[in-house]
């Protein structure tokens, strides 16, 4: 390389490395403006924002969180299980544009037509308001991802670690669909947030694998989310290595995805998004759920003015069956 070339790299490195300097000051400093504008949290709530904070992953049983919506989603998980099973590589034209290798996923239409109540989850307004504390602006939903692993003993995909680069915090939620009991089940793996190295560690491998990251952080450091059905596990996925273990039987998920509404990377944050599926939800929505669609809010259908829920409370029709006072 002509020391012309080398001095042309050199500078543009610089100046992304000094506008990304200026753009995590800004993005801080709208935080602290929001501050006092984020939604009040009782204990439990903020005991899951501190140990996201801490630790980079929180786990829990989905009956535990006491959502409005719970009861509508445990009834669509079990119609959800049962197309999973059923499902296979070659049985359906995706409406994902890529990605994918590991796993076969739902397509974000049939979600929306035949069981809307997992997106509609991931708008309770009780969860948005442990998300918005999480990452301290207001949220953008990205949607669900419905998915069985593909039994193939290959390391690829999101099997390898990483951490997601579309935002400076990502949260994603992923709900397991059955048992996860042991590494066979291909569990969700992470680094702790104290222990979760820089990329620079692993110059030499763009694609890191197990035996490269042991090399970097000892394997008795990994810890694997291991649940039974309908473990619920929140993790900050752009501040810690993770990734899925090779899984050595099927393991079926759903993943709910969010962001800053100013992502780093809005290109990535729609490759795998619910884009797809929004102009078939025609559920009421309150005016902050469709805010924290985004961008995607202009692909909703048309609604008549009754439509629209100022109360802010969830709908009417995610409601469960039995009441009692949420702990969150």
């Amino acid at each position: 390389m002509s020391i012309a070339n080398k001095l042309k790299k050199n500078y543009k490195k610089l100046t992304h490395k000094i506008s990304r300097l200026v753009s995590d000051g800004i993005y801080r400093i709208k935080q602290a403006n929001y501050r006092l504008q984020l939604p009040k949290l009782t204990k439990d709530g903020q005991k899951i924002v501190e140990q996201l904070n801490q630790e980079g992953i929180f786990m829990i049983p989905l009956e535990q969180l006491p959502f409005e919506s719970n009861y509508s989603l445990l009834e669509a998980l079990e119609k959800l299980r049962k197309d999973l099973i059923a499902v296979s590589s070659d049985s359906s034209i995706r409406d994902y544009h890529r990605g994918f290798k590991h796993c076969i996923p739902i397509n974000p239409t049939k979600i929306a037509r035949d069981y809307p109540e997992l997106f509609l989850w991931g708008l309770d307004e009780k969860l948005l308001d442990i998300i918005e504390n999480c990452i301290g602006l207001p949220v953008a939903y990205h949607g669900v991802i419905a998915r069985k692993e593909i039994v193939d003993g290959q390391q690829i995909g999101s099997r390898r670690w990483h951490k997601d680069g579309e935002d400076r915090n990502i949260i994603r939620l992923t709900l397991y669909l059955n048992d996860v009991l042991d590494e066979t089940a291909g569990p969700f793996e992470y680094i702790p947030r104290s222990l979760t190295p820089s990329y620079k560690a692993f110059e030499q491998n763009s694609d890191i694998l197990d035996e490269h990251m042991s090399k970097v952080v000892p394997r008795e450091k990994w810890k694997m989310c291991l649940g039974s059905k309908n473990t619920v596990v929140f993790g900050t996925v752009a501040k810690i290595f993770h990734h899925g273990k090779v899984p050595l039987q099927e393991r079926m998920a759903v993943s709910f995805h969010y962001t800053s509404r100013n992502p780093l990377n809005e290109e990535r944050c729609r490759e795998f998004s619910f884009e797809k599926g929004i102009p078939l939800i025609t559920a009421p929505l309150t005016m902050r759920q469709q805010e924290c669609l985004w961008k995607y809010q202009k692909l909703l259908p048309k609604r008549s003015p009754q439509m629209y829920l100022r109360d802010g409370k969830m709908l009417t029709l995610l409601k469960p069956k039995t009441s009692g006072k949420s702990n969150y």
